[in-house]
């Protein structure tokens, strides 16, 4: 369906694959990761579940002088209101994939949010504050008359490139790498272990995300946190990624198997320069050896010996992550747009209300 002006189009992920496969490349290197195939496996694995409502929908935009963006949504219903919510993995981040003058995409998208019916306003998040086509966004929209409330949500831990593998092993600390290799020693002396690395189109993605579910399964995660792999829903997700040739490249496993057993893992997505560290697990059985460590240890040592320019550790335990030698990057910021409509106000208002109230509730009970 084309709008009245031809460079905003609505329809869906199939219908413009190409042209977004297009946008993706030639947009942000960091952000290349932002391509049809993310978010239509999100779509078949978890756009029926919680207060999601399929199918996805995608708008994109482009003014033919190599400014374009796609922008993939669905319903979600948060109280009485609809918003049509940007939609495919919570991490890394989401993100609106865009080519070009960010402030000329930011118009085009301004003027196709308009044309999106039924909803009371447009969740943006979690998105990375310092992302320039969400900085341009802003003010094209309040321009339009377009509320904008936001929510922190979390803080990035980045480490850059010291400038390659011999720099990286020079600042390392030797007494931290030493007990990290005894650890690592006494797991294999009391059997078999191994660290294996799974990458490319050849690998048996399927037993590898496997593997990663049983490691779930005899985690503290499986009872107590968000499991990534356990479940049909995940498993869905992720061998969906990997059946596109982009994505088995982009994605990177570290396991560890002790007597054939696999019980410890983290997995990375590298978008062209930078290394996203999405996910890690461990058996308790294992927990006392730090596994983890050794993994980590081995995935900078990947990164920086292969041109990785950043590794992208994410959120929380910021004293764990500084000791890599990470600094904090760029905040995870939750946003909603809300129209010039009187929906969209009734909904501001109530919103803004909420952030107010959670604000005060956060602030008495730190007092």
């Amino acid at each position: 369906m084309k709008d009245q002006d031809s460079a905003i189009m609505y329809g869906t992920i199939d219908q413009h694959r190409d042209d977004w496969t297009y946008i993706a490349d030639a947009g942000p290197v960091s952000r290349a990761y932002l391509r049809p195939t993310w978010y239509d496996a999100w779509a078949k694995a978890y756009s029926a579940q919680g207060n999601w409502s399929p199918p996805v929908r995608t708008i994109t935009v482009d003014d033919g002088n190599g400014n374009g963006s796609a922008f993939p949504y669905a319903v979600q219903k948060i109280g009485p209101f609809r918003f049509a919510s940007l939609c495919g993995g919570y991490f890394p981040s989401r993100g609106i994939p865009f080519c070009g003058d960010a402030q000329k995409v930011a118009v085009l998208l301004g003027r196709a949010f308009s044309g999106i019916k039924g909803v009371s306003g447009i969740r943006l998040g979690p998105v990375q504050d310092d992302d320039i086509l969400l900085r341009a966004l802003e003010p094209a929209l309040r321009q339009m008359g377009w509320k904008w409330l936001t929510e922190e949500v979390g803080t990035e831990h980045v480490l850059d490139n010291p400038g390659g593998l011999e720099a990286f092993e020079a600042v390392r600390s030797k007494s931290r790498l030493k007990k990290i290799e005894q650890l690592w020693r006494g797991l294999c002396r009391n059997g078999p272990t191994e660290l294996r690395h799974y990458n490319g189109v050849d690998t048996d993605w399927p037993q590898v995300f496997s593997d990663a579910a049983a490691v779930e399964n005899a985690a503290w995660v499986s009872q107590r946190g968000e499991t990534r792999f356990l479940g049909a829903e995940n498993q869905l997700y992720w061998n969906s990624l990997a059946q596109d040739p982009w994505f088995a490249k982009a994605l990177h496993m570290w396991l560890v198997y002790h007597e054939e057993k696999p019980v410890s893992f983290v997995l990375a997505i590298d978008s062209v320069d930078t290394r996203y560290l999405y996910a890690n697990s461990y058996d308790e059985a294992v927990a006392k050896y730090s596994t983890g460590a050794k993994i980590y240890s081995e995935i900078m040592r990947d990164a920086f010996g292969n041109d990785i320019g950043r590794v992208n550790i994410g959120l929380g335990d910021s004293g764990y992550k500084a000791s890599w030698g990470a600094v904090m990057g760029a905040n995870l910021v939750d946003i909603i747009v809300f129209p010039p409509t009187i929906g969209g106000r009734l909904a501001y208002w109530v919103g803004r209300g909420h952030r107010a109230y959670s604000l005060w509730r956060k602030n008495r009970a730190q007092r």
